[in-house]
């Protein structure tokens, strides 16, 4: 799958991720990418505020956009689902 299938979307999230790197004093290199400690933290401090299943459509859509930069993706742990009522 090459970036452009994600759309916008890909240019979006890493425009956020860049976002989150700076205000977070991490820079602005894109090798912070490639941690996948960065990316964690993003998805829990950067998307605080969204649900579990965007935070895992972020980290999907992350690690297809790193296996095409990177030529090997990052596997994440799965996002922790809401609890039933």
């Amino acid at each position: 799958m090459e970036t452009t299938e994600l759309g916008g979307r890909a240019e979006s999230i890493l425009r956020g991720v860049a976002r989150f790197c700076s205000n977070n004093g991490l820079g602005g290199d894109p090798s912070v990418l490639s941690s996948p400690e960065i990316i964690e933290a993003y998805l829990i401090k950067g998307l605080a505020d969204r649900a579990s299943s965007t935070k895992g459509t972020y980290r999907w859509a992350l690690g297809r956009i790193l296996e095409v930069g990177l030529g090997d993706g990052l596997s994440f742990r799965g996002s922790i689902a809401a609890r039933p009522y």
